[in-house]
């Protein structure tokens, strides 16, 4: 029974994860049908990806809002970049600041 706990407790150590801070968290947890409020239109989630390269993670959540359609890109934990949410619409990628976004917990039907 030791040496299960031991090997799941070293497995656990080892394995390799994002760590960042409960705030960033908030971002990296949205679901289909959280509210994004930006620019006074609010922004339902519909789907949620995970786009990986060799150099960068990020999640992207896609979003519309009546007709119009967008996407909240989030990049966790870059130390040299303080700007790691932003918003693509139209292919227009812009850096969008926390302060200018609400969100609400998902929609429960």
């Amino acid at each position: 029974m030791i040496r299960v706990l031991l090997r799941l407790l070293k497995s656990w150590w080892s394995v390799d994860r994002i760590r960042v801070s409960p705030y960033e968290g908030e971002w990296l947890r949205l679901a289909p049908g959280s509210i994004i409020e930006l620019e006074e239109l609010s922004w339902v989630v519909h789907e949620r990806e995970i786009i990986a390269s060799a150099n960068d993670s990020l999640v992207a959540y896609r979003c519309t809002a009546g007709s119009r359609s967008g996407r909240l890109l989030v990049v966790p934990g870059r130390p040299d970049d303080p700007e790691h949410l932003y918003w693509d619409e139209g292919g227009l990628v812009r850096p969008v600041e926390s302060i200018d976004l609400v969100l609400w917990d998902r929609q429960e039907t």
